[in-house]
């Protein structure tokens, strides 16, 4: 269960932020400051290393009472459970801290049970599958976003924008947990992505439903923190308005040190000061949304359909090959919103998988 987050923080400023920091020990700030520019050297992972931190994880596991989900997915999914590659995201997650990482895979299972209910939670991969048709606006939308390249330092970038939100707010936890899954599990980068992190690039927001986002956001936080298998660079927020303070004064001040030392803001309204500022970091222009000032034009829609593509391929085999069928005439709706541009493509996939699903029933 993820643990409850403290209280009585002196409420959020920017002073605040800076006077806290001030305060931190002298490595551990300059360990931040590491992080923020790339410069924190990798954890050296010799084959005897992760061997004894793989057995300190499965020690710390055994001593947790309280894992019903986390055993639901061990007796319906061992050979991925057990899996040293799976466990080492989450120990990578944690700095290879045994017990942080171990009480991270617990919360993990419960909140993705909670999140997609428990015929779509026990299996190893989180994919455009697992979505109901309640979500496909909020996923249209794509508020969260994984960006299709990484920065320069290997660190993956989300793109949150308060623009894009729609939907309730499970809907938007699903679509937050599916962009940080394909971060951290990504056939090309993922162990790339465990190893260096990843960093969050945000704007200026025009939210008309407060309570809504705020729903949604305390509990995105806690799960970066504590539930799923990421590690979190740098916040970066561009402007942030009056609401955008608001909103991280009632979520920072509970979430500790940890978060609020990582988050930045960008208050210039020189372009060239907020680019010069975001170089250092590692990221250039070129990776950088326009919605921020950057020259990226990232097609959302297309890259999105792309990954639907991937899923249907991989789908008999990254997961149950069986339950696509029952949400095909969901996907009626996204394609709507989509207007596929690879129809063919889909409908042969989507043919094919219902297909199995009625073979493997006979």
């Amino acid at each position: 269960m993820i643990r409850s987050l403290p209280q009585g923080v002196p409420s959020f400023t920017y002073e605040a932020l800076h006077r806290e920091f001030a305060s931190l020990p002298e490595e551990e700030q300059r360990k931040i400051v590491r992080e923020r520019y790339g410069l924190e050297p990798e954890i050296e992972e010799t084959p005897e290393f992760v061997s004894y931190k793989l057995r300190c994880f499965e020690n710390a596991l055994e001593s947790i009472v309280r894992k019903e989900a986390y055993e639901t997915a061990l007796f319906i999914i061992p050979d991925h459970v057990e899996s040293d590659q799976f466990r080492l995201a989450f120990l990578r997650a944690d700095d290879f801290d045994a017990e942080a990482a171990a009480t991270r895979m617990v919360n993990y299972w419960e909140r993705k049970v909670e999140l997609f209910g428990t015929d779509r939670a026990f299996k190893p991969y989180i994919s455009l599958l697992d979505f109901d048709e309640d979500d496909y606006e909020t996923l249209v939308k794509g508020f969260h976003r994984l960006l299709p390249y990484q920065d320069a330092h290997g660190r993956a970038i989300l793109f949150n924008y308060g623009v894009y939100i729609v939907g309730n707010a499970k809907s938007m936890l699903k679509l937050v947990w599916w962009s940080n899954h394909k971060a951290v599990f990504d056939i090309n980068s993922g162990e790339e992505t465990q190893k260096k992190g990843v960093i969050s690039v945000g704007g200026n927001s025009v939210v008309s439903d407060y309570s809504r986002f705020l729903t949604m956001f305390k509990p995105a936080l806690q799960d970066a923190l504590y539930a799923l298998p990421i590690k979190p660079i740098a916040i970066h927020r561009f402007n942030p308005n009056i609401f955008y303070n608001i909103s991280f004064e009632y979520c920072l001040r509970d979430l500790g040190r940890k978060l609020r030392s990582k988050l930045y803001l960008h208050n210039s309204t020189d372009p060239g000061f907020t680019a010069i500022n975001l170089l250092s970091c590692g990221i250039t222009p070129e990776i950088l949304p326009w919605q921020l000032g950057g020259a990226f034009d990232f097609n959302y829609q297309q890259w999105l359909e792309n990954c639907l593509v991937e899923d249907l391929h991989e789908g008999d085999q990254r997961n149950a090959a069986g339950e696509v069928e029952q949400r095909i005439a969901g996907f009626e709706t996204l394609r709507r919103l989509l207007h596929f541009n690879r129809q063919a493509e889909i409908d042969e996939y989507m043919s094919i998988l219902a297909h199995h699903s009625i073979g493997s029933r006979g």
